[in-house]
């Protein structure tokens, strides 16, 4: 995965390699191969000068990564971006995400405190509302694979010294999920309908919303079993159960769905998602389709068997470079082993993708839409 201090640490050493090639043409011209000679740019030499100083040249409030720790730009100085639990006393202002309403505890629902978008016949339906509750398990993803708490809650009274508060859109991975609604053509409230929840891959959907609504809008669907999509987008390394499980139920809320039919597919970090999702929502889903699932940050073969009571449609591509084949291969041996209903689908010479075709496939899509659970 590609992080934003990937460009910063690129311009770093290129003073390192500027000198490497300055040297090799000193040694062709007979110079001491000893003199190193380097070339550093402004923009470099304020960088190098930022990590080793600590200040910074960047927007206020702004994190930044320094060797695996992260750090807030405050005042023109790069300071450790602490959490409550590490920070000292007296350390300034408390950078908070603009989210302001604390999300429920635990399965309990989360209310959705915006007013949602009239249901219109085959509309993509945009609902924000949820992306103004605060949830305080999430985890960062500025300091990569690591887990790093939000400074404080949003709605915490000051400290006894007054601490600032400062509203931080960069810390708003600590907010719950924005996210879309398709719904089906025809669509009639008097009518239960099935509900195919889509995980996104990367990080974050930035630059590919358009990508993953054209995928979702392709999905094959059924004249005559038509269903609702739902695709929530994510800051975070790892989709959130409990964020995803606050989407579905306010979705339950507005929109008829049939609890007896509710779907959870998604790609490579939304395939791992699917099964993390699933693990700790056991109950909850009729059939999984998880696609090219990533192998990290930590091994979905340990969600096992959590999942091993629902019916599970895989793919992955053997020469995929990007996520683990293997790991995919393992879960579905495990799977089997547990009994569970699964199918596993090689795509022999695959790299990461094929997609598409396997979400227009009507015999891939049908074999979960015809799955069901029971429902008390």
């Amino acid at each position: 995965m590609r992080f934003r201090n990937f460009a910063m640490i690129l311009l770093i050493i290129s003073p390192a390699l500027s000198g490497c090639m300055d040297l090799e043409k000193a040694e062709k011209a007979g110079q001491d191969s000893d003199e190193i000679l380097t070339v550093e740019t402004e923009q470099t030499q304020l960088l190098l000068n930022a990590q080793s100083n600590g200040s910074c040249t960047g927007d206020e409030n702004e994190t930044s990564n320094i060797d695996g720790q992260a750090h807030v730009c405050r005042d023109g100085e790069l300071v450790p971006f602490y959490s409550n639990e590490e920070a000292p006393e007296e350390h300034g202002p408390e950078f908070i995400p603009s989210c302001n309403i604390t999300a429920s505890q635990g399965t309990e629902i989360t209310l959705n405190h915006q007013e949602w978008p009239e249901v219109t016949s085959g509309a993509w339906l945009e609902v924000p509302g949820l992306s103004t509750v605060y949830y305080e398990n999430s985890t960062s993803p500025s300091v990569g694979w690591d887990a790093v708490n939000v400074n404080g809650s949003p709605d915490a009274e000051d400290g006894e010294g007054g601490t600032e508060k400062v509203v931080s859109p960069g810390l708003d991975w600590a907010c719950g999920y924005n996210y879309e609604v398709k719904v089906p053509v025809g669509y009639d409230p008097d009518v239960s309908y099935p509900l195919m929840m889509f995980l996104h891959g990367g990080v974050t959907s930035a630059g590919l919303e358009f990508y993953f609504r054209f995928l979702t809008g392709n999905f094959y669907m059924p004249a005559d079993d038509k269903y609702i999509i739902v695709q929530p987008a994510k800051l975070e390394v790892d989709w959130d159960p409990k964020k995803t499980l606050d989407v579905l139920e306010d979705v339950k809320s507005h929109m008829s769905v049939n609890d007896s039919r509710v779907y959870l597919t998604g790609l490579s970090m939304g395939g791992r998602g699917t099964f993390i999702v699933a693990a700790a929502l056991p109950d909850y889903f009729a059939a999984l389709m998880p696609l090219s699932p990533h192998h990290d940050p930590f091994p979905y073969t340990e969600l096992a068997e959590d999942v091993a009571h629902l019916p599970i449609w895989m793919s992955h591509g053997d020469s995929d470079n990007t996520s683990s084949y293997e790991m995919a291969a393992e879960m579905a041996g495990i799977l089997e082993v547990l009994g569970a209903e699964v199918q596993f689908r090689t795509i022999v010479g695959g790299e990461h993708e094929g997609w598409f075709g396997i979400y227009i496939d009507p015999e891939a899509m049908g074999w979960v839409l015809s799955k069901s659970r029971d429902v008390i």
